[in-house]
């Protein structure tokens, strides 16, 4: 399947590319992860509403898939602690709509995964010609209430502002999830956030300076003529 989208005007791309990629995830969270145009075809009616709510005259609107679920759910599937109707305005209409209020666990608990890839391309003699690593930070977070989260990085930028003369890594760029304050990262390189409740995705990143190779590709070609006519 092809996800696509056209306009009648000169629109940001980014925008549109950010819009398709969260249309995929919310669908992904309603369908399942192996969706296919027979399920597509049975949830019709699903997908109408979910078109109705996360674009409006065009615009990308509510894309939280937690937010969705609380009014949009499949059928004769009832969300469970379903706020009241002022609280769901507020919720949508606030400033943390990616979480709501009156959280609850039993045990504070957040677990962080990075993952990494490493990107190699090599000349037919065996030298490298561009190698790149492209990291996801992810998250999984179990905490009560409204908590305050900071992580520190120790990348170039913080290291030559503070004299230190420690090893760092130079982050070329990186993208956050809405709900880290750009405003503190950009100020002391601090990465502050309430996170959503459950599995998130923090942060992206990209690296190309200063990588140390995990393996050696030596490639060897061999042409053999063939001797038919």
């Amino acid at each position: 399947m092809f996800f696509v989208a056209v306009t009648r005007s000169n629109v940001n791309p980014a925008l549109v590319f950010e819009y398709l990629y969260q249309l995929v995830r919310i669908l992904k969270s309603y369908l399942g992860d192996e969706f296919d145009e027979n399920a597509m075809r049975n949830n019709m009616t699903l997908i109408y509403e979910l078109m109705d709510e996360t674009m409006d005259f065009g615009y990308p609107q509510n894309c939280a898939v937690d937010v969705l679920k609380l009014y949009i759910n499949l059928g004769s599937v009832k969300a469970q602690d379903e706020p009241e109707p002022s609280q769901l305005t507020s919720q949508i209409t606030g400033a943390i709509d990616w979480r709501r209020e009156g959280i609850r666990h039993k045990k504070n608990e957040v677990y962080i995964d990075v993952l990494e890839s490493v990107n190699l391309l090599l000349s037919s003699t065996g030298n490298v010609l561009r190698n790149e690593v492209t990291g996801a930070v992810q998250m999984n977070t179990k905490l009560t209430g409204m908590p305050e989260c900071k992580f520190g990085l120790n990348d170039k930028l913080v290291i030559e502002k503070e004299g230190q003369r420690k090893p760092g890594v130079d982050i070329d760029d990186c993208t956050f999830h809405r709900c880290v304050r750009l405003g503190k990262f950009d100020a002391d390189r601090t990465i502050t956030f309430i996170p959503p409740d459950g599995e998130f995705e923090l942060m992206k990143y990209r690296v190309t300076d200063n990588i140390d190779l995990p393996f050696r590709i030596i490639p060897a070609v061999q042409e053999e003529q063939s001797l038919t006519k």
